[in-house]
């Protein structure tokens, strides 16, 4: 939506291609080919733009605010240090931020907790805030792998493969088994078998850090 820096090339293909409108206002951009000649021909030319740096920045600043209310809530500590690590893309418009806040302790004892924002990158929102209840030992890098259980990523892969399917045309979905692959490291994967009236699917969720990374749906 309302891209930055929008640009056009035309590279190959007979006759004259030319933008006839930007993007703007959530509208499509417009490219007019002119080949006089007849027959068929391919056409290629590069659309290229800047992402939705203001959006990005304001998801951003937003979960880091959060943060830091949260920390005041359950710490009544103000004076926090915030860290942002990395950024998940997750299946549709949620994203997820990692990071980790050190708050101040008695005796100068900092403790370190790692936290995720979900937000949404398209309108700056923050859709949760979570700082994890157990510090991370002072060990910034815990963030990097923050903990999330088996639950809450066959709930986010459920609600990606039902947004696949109904995508597809298909309604009420019904979920008949999943199952974790829970192996070592950031990364896992969920395989399951669902069903939509007589048609049955089986489907796969590759995860990275509890968000869907990637869906799969095939009819049985």
């Amino acid at each position: 939506m309302n891209p930055l820096d929008f640009r056009f090339q035309g590279v190959d293909g007979r006759g004259t291609q030319r933008l006839i409108r930007e993007p703007r206002n959530g509208g499509g951009a417009l490219v007019r080919i002119e080949d006089p000649r007849s027959g068929a021909e391919g056409y290629t030319f590069d659309v290229t733009w800047s992402d939705s740096g203001p959006f990005s920045a304001n998801a951003t600043r937003a979960c880091e605010n959060a943060v830091r209310q949260q920390a005041f809530s359950r710490f009544n500590a103000r004076d926090v240090t915030v860290r942002l690590v990395d950024s998940v893309d997750n299946y549709g418009p949620r994203d997820t931020i990692y990071g980790t806040v050190n708050v101040p302790g008695a005796y100068g004892r900092d403790q370190t907790y790692p936290f995720s924002c979900a937000v949404n990158y398209s309108d700056g929102r923050v859709l949760s805030a979570r700082i994890d209840s157990r510090p991370s030992g002072g060990y910034p890098e815990a963030a990097d792998r923050p903990s999330w259980s088996n639950s809450q990523m066959m709930q986010n892969c459920q609600r990606a493969v039902e947004d696949r399917m109904r995508r597809d045309g298909y309604a009420r979905v019904q979920f008949e088994s999943i199952n974790v692959d829970n192996r070592p490291g950031p990364n896992a994967s969920i395989i399951g078998t669902a069903r939509s009236g007589r048609d049955a699917f089986q489907f796969s969720c590759g995860m990275t850090r509890g968000s869907v990374r990637s869906v799969d749906v095939s009819r049985r």
